[in-house]
């Protein structure tokens, strides 16, 4: 069975992950999942109970915010997840202690000095904290490359592998962060070319963190959800996020009793120009995506955009990744409510992807997304890695 959404039970979603049935839901803006058991009758009515007895809670305020009440086996968790003296760095500088007489000087000098400079960069002590693991991977994505960042936790990994076998700590929450590092390109950027997607419940998940303010830093002046209109579009089109930034209210065209999106210009590095293949195209906006638009606000700004940045102008895609699409999606991964992180880009692989699963022809989804089929097939279109194939019906005999 594939992962995705089964009912909703109120606010209580039950689907599938990863071959089990878990709830998902929302609470003080903060995405909750409890993993109910592997996909069968029973568990689906365990998962049922479970969501209606939630549900109820919240209603009547009697939620148990450490889920202990509706999954004994976390309360194991709660009593080894209680506060200790052991952090990131404490652990770390433990380490050099322990390992200086084995390690040879030049890899103090230059591997062991690097690491220290980036974990100087994070400024807050919280994020040292075990349990802030993915979000300390997100500030050092702001800082330094991914190339820097691999060999840092090569060293933290080190450490916290150590500590265990110590027993200072019971395990290494740091273990898997490498698999949520962006996809670089031989220059250092994040690959656009990935042939990825997400799924659509990490597609939901997504859009409902940045509606949510789900991970909102207390002291940033700006809200997540400002740039949930921007995603939503992205979303919903398969655009390339130039030509979304680039978009006016005037790019909104009515003809023919029909509504449609005029993508003609893109805006990136700073510069505003013609679209990547030089044409442009007329998007068809069904009622879902019409119903989309209306919602949006209109920010007064110098250039009419439908998206501009919080500031006014022009969206700068690279801050965007760094400073909102990293922070929330690489959390999202790495606490496992999405599959994978992927960069902005692959918005528009998932929606073609998914056009071309729904029985969309190639010619068409082409024509509309602005590419030909032959870089659908190439460049865009995903694999199905949940894909059984079908019986053929010509086995004679068993």
């Amino acid at each position: 069975m594939q992962n995705g959404l089964i009912e909703k039970t109120g606010k209580i979603a039950i689907e599938v992950f990863k071959g089990s049935y878990r709830l998902r839901w929302t609470y003080n803006r903060k995405t909750q999942t409890l993993t109910i058991g592997r996909v069968s009758k029973d568990s689906l009515k365990i998962a049922k109970a479970k969501a209606s007895q939630v549900d109820l809670d919240i209603m009547t305020g009697n939620y148990d915010e450490t889920l202990v009440k509706y999954d004994a086996r976390r309360v194991k968790q709660t009593i080894t997840d209680s506060p200790t003296e052991e952090t990131l760095l404490t652990v770390w500088e433990s380490y050099k202690n322990i390992s200086k007489k084995s390690v040879a000087l030049t890899t103090q000098k230059d591997c062991w000095s690097q690491t220290d400079r980036c974990l100087e960069k994070a400024k807050d002590a919280k994020l040292f904290e075990f349990r802030n693991a993915p979000d300390l991977l997100a500030e050092l994505l702001n800082h330094y490359s991914v190339s820097t960042i691999e060999r840092v936790l090569a060293d933290i990994n080190a450490a916290c592998s150590l500590a265990v076998d110590m027993e200072k700590i019971e395990k290494n929450p740091y273990r898997k962060l490498k698999r949520f590092l962006p996809d670089v390109t031989s220059n250092g950027g994040e690959n656009e070319r990935t042939k990825q997607s997400f799924t659509d419940n990490d597609l939901i998940t997504i859009l409902d963190a940045f509606k949510t303010n789900q991970f909102q830093n207390i002291n940033s002046p700006y809200a997540h959800s400002y740039y949930y209109p921007f995603i939503q579009f992205c979303t919903l089109t398969g655009c390339r996020p130039g030509e979304a930034i680039a978009l006016t209210w005037d790019d909104i065209k009515y003809k023919d009793e029909r509504v449609w999106v005029s993508i003609n210009k893109s805006y990136s590095s700073g510069i505003l120009k013609c679209t990547k293949t030089g044409e442009t195209r007329l998007f068809p906006v069904n009622d879902e995506l019409l119903k989309v638009i209306e919602s949006f606000p209109r920010i007064s700004n110098e250039n009419n955009l439908m998206f501009p940045s919080v500031r006014g102008g022009y969206i700068d895609q690279s801050l965007f990744s760094r400073r909102y699409w990293r922070t929330i999606v690489l959390k999202l991964a790495a606490n496992e409510l999405i599959e994978r992180y992927l960069p902005p880009y692959n918005l528009r692989h998932s929606y073609i992807t998914r056009l071309i699963r729904l029985g969309v022809d190639v010619a068409t989804v082409g024509r509309i997304c602005g590419t030909s089929p032959e870089m659908i097939v190439g460049h865009y279109l995903s694999p199905n890695d949940d894909y059984i194939p079908p019986n053929l019906g010509l086995i004679l005999s068993v």
